[in-house]
């Protein structure tokens, strides 16, 4: 694999964990407005209040784990050798999503941990 390809499967990587992480985002608008309207819906405040504090601790478990994924790939194609390490480990999590989490962290494991040229692309 040339120094120029290497580029090519690092930006790739890039953008994917960029999209992937940002559905993680429209995630979490869905909840949100959900959330909302399925508690508006009732009118009960005994219904209100719960599920208004189950989509906010979802909301903020899912900014949590998509933000990472943003900035890792962004900062990714900048060339940053944090981020590497950052996608790796998220690579590793996103494993056991099956199917798409499986064949982004797979084929990100291989190109930056297995490829030896990443260490031209980086510094």
């Amino acid at each position: 694999m040339h120094e120029k390809n290497m580029k090519d499967h690092i930006k790739i990587i890039g953008i994917a964990y960029m999209i992937y992480s940002g559905l993680a985002l429209v995630l979490v608008a869905f909840v949100g407005l959900f959330a909302s309207g399925l508690s508006l819906f009732t009118g009960e405040m005994g219904v209100i209040l719960p599920v208004a504090a189950m989509s906010n601790i979802i909301i903020v478990i899912l900014l949590i784990v998509s933000l990472p994924g943003i900035l890792g790939g962004y900062y990714l194609m900048k060339g940053k050798s944090w981020a590497r390490i950052l996608i790796i480990v998220l690579s590793i999590f996103n494993l056991a999503n099956f199917p798409l989490g499986t064949i982004l962290g797979a084929y990100s494991i291989y190109i930056l941990l297995i490829k030896h040229e990443w260490k031209f692309y980086f510094k």
